[in-house]
């Protein structure tokens, strides 16, 4: 029986395969529906949309350090560009050259759950959370963790 930190981990080793959410709660001994909420409840996040994520996280690292789009898109599971296009624009509100021109993509690092004590959010979805109370904001920066100086992709 895996724990989400295992399932966390075992999600971030496989980006590059095709990964079953039904494997998932197999492996952690949960049914699926249970699988779904659990892992909802802990990361904050649907466990099909953290996949997508980790994967456009680890893909737009490689475009940035020089891999050549396409077979970037093909290697994290992508079938064209214009499904990473889609994607990632779903998610970050901007094409990935866009998103490359205004930032820098950080080198991908497993999620520690130990540290990641916080709900996972992104730029998009805190400000969407902000503006219930008129407080919108430009820009929001990532946590930094303390010890180490990284940046988390999450805000």
């Amino acid at each position: 029986m895996l724990n989400f930190q295992e399932i966390l981990d075992y999600i971030e080793e496989h980006l590059k395969s095709e990964i079953e959410i039904k494997e998932l709660a197999e492996m952690s001994h949960y049914s699926l529906f249970h699988f779904y909420k659990l892992f909802q409840a802990v990361t904050g996040l649907p466990v099909k949309q953290y996949i997508i994520r980790r994967w456009l996280i680890h893909a737009l690292y490689a475009i940035q350090t020089g891999e050549e789009i396409t077979a970037t898109a093909f290697t994290y599971g992508f079938e064209t560009y214009s499904g990473v296009f889609r994607a990632f624009s779903k998610e970050y509100g901007m094409s990935p050259s866009n998103y490359l021109k205004q930032n820098r993509a950080l080198k991908p690092y497993k999620i520690n759950m130990e540290q990641e004590r916080y709900k996972f959010m992104n730029q998009k979805q805190l400000k969407k959370l902000l503006s219930h109370w008129d407080l919108l904001i430009e820009t929001v920066q990532p946590a930094i963790y303390p010890n180490t100086g990284d940046a988390s992709e999450f805000v």
